[in-house]
């Protein structure tokens, strides 16, 4: 989703990744800026996150910001209780606190002081479509009607430079804003990218569907806590517990394979419809990166896995527990799918890409078949 990439992508704009070049009004920037702090006041943002076509894959992103006190709040959730996915980060001024429920962590960063000046404000930090505006390469603008109100369409490009975590050099993102003229407020955003092989991807729309103003008595007074944010971490003993509650197996891997090494690092646990469990399992050579997953449901049928895209192939595969299904996406990650005592379980893997080797040892058929066969139920 395009909310965690640009996290990914800001890092490497604060250590000089990307750079911003001409085009584009610095003016309009600086007041768009100044149209979510308002003096004395709390700015509110919520709004909707999906892949264009996709809106059952939704996320609900919501932003706070507390300008005269430089306190922001940024948090997005899947609105399908299947997704089981949270991210909150809450900022002090140029550094910030986040839990990220995906890579079950809690970390503190913070931006280097030389990053200060193109990023302009710590505001940019919890609101993407400012943050594009400050890194863009160039970006156009223009005023016109939609929809009976006036506003302004933003078109702006931002061009990774180095390596920015596991996107390449040259990768692209191509962006359009629109925002109210009046307000500056942001209507709808629209971003997809470029490959440097010109390969481009899906886009992802966000929809901003409410801005406010509050009054600080308004706003709960936990709301930019660090403490409360550190307090959402869950230990691994904790979240098997809650699994193992719920009627789900924990499955270890690779104790059939020595070679293989895989360790579970971490659980994710949903209710609601359907109940899930997302198993992530690392090396201690390659530690949370989500090598290998296990996706569990109840129901017979996993209704959505890593490997749901177009132009997967799919292919029958036979297990000594009975039959599976190998499914193989255009961008080579797998998922295998099979149902044990009643529950469907998917196994996937991701490909990561590096000097054209793929970094993931079980990324393949013959690997995820060998796991299939070996998982083993947790003691």
């Amino acid at each position: 989703m395009l909310s965690r990439i640009l996290l990914t992508v800001a890092m490497a704009v604060v250590a000089g990744g990307c750079s911003r070049g001409g085009g584009g009004s610095d003016d309009l920037l600086d007041r768009m800026i100044a149209a979510v702090k308002p003096p004395g006041k709390v700015f509110h943002l919520e709004g909707r996150e999906f892949p264009e076509g996709r809106e059952d894959r939704g996320r609900r992103i919501s932003v706070w910001i507390d300008g005269d006190a430089e306190a922001s709040r940024l948090e997005w959730w899947r609105e399908q209780a299947a997704g089981g996915e949270r991210y909150v980060r809450v900022g002090n001024g140029w550094q910030w606190v986040e839990y990220d429920e995906e890579m079950n962590s809690v970390q503190e960063e913070e931006v280097a002081e030389e990053g200060w000046g193109q990023l302009r404000d710590p505001s940019i930090l919890v609101l993407t479509y400012l943050w594009m505006l400050a890194t863009a390469d160039e970006w156009t603008e223009e005023e016109r009607t939609e929809d009976g109100r006036r506003v302004i369409a933003i078109e702006s490009t931002v061009v990774q430079q180095g390596e920015g975590g596991d996107i390449a050099e040259g990768t692209e993102f191509i962006t359009t804003l629109t925002v109210d003229r009046q307000t500056l407020w942001p209507i709808r955003q629209e971003t997809h990218t470029v490959q440097p092989d010109g390969e481009e991807e899906e886009t992802t729309i966000v929809e901003f569907d409410n801005v406010e103003v509050l009054t600080r008595e308004e706003v709960p007074a936990e709301l930019f806590s660090w403490d409360m944010v550190r307090e959402a971490f869950n230990t691994l003993d904790e979240k098997i517990a809650e699994a193992t509650a719920q009627g789900f197996t924990v499955y270890w891997l690779g104790k059939a394979d020595a070679q293989s090494d895989l360790k579970l690092e971490d659980i994710r646990v949903t209710s609601g419809a359907p109940e899930r469990v997302v198993l992530s399992y690392g090396t201690d050579e390659l530690q949370y990166l989500n090598l290998v997953s296990i996706w569990e449901e109840k129901g017979g049928r996993v209704s959505r896995t890593n490997c749901d895209a177009a132009g997967s192939e799919e292919e029958p595969v036979s297990l000594s527990g009975g039959d599976g299904k190998l499914t193989t996406t255009r961008y080579q990650s797998h998922c295998l799918t099979l149902t044990t005592g009643g529950t469907a379980i998917a196994i996937n893997t991701v490909g990561m890409s590096k000097d054209g080797k793929d970094l993931n040892p079980f990324n393949n058929r013959d690997a995820l078949v060998s796991l299939a066969e070996a998982l083993v139920p947790a003691e």
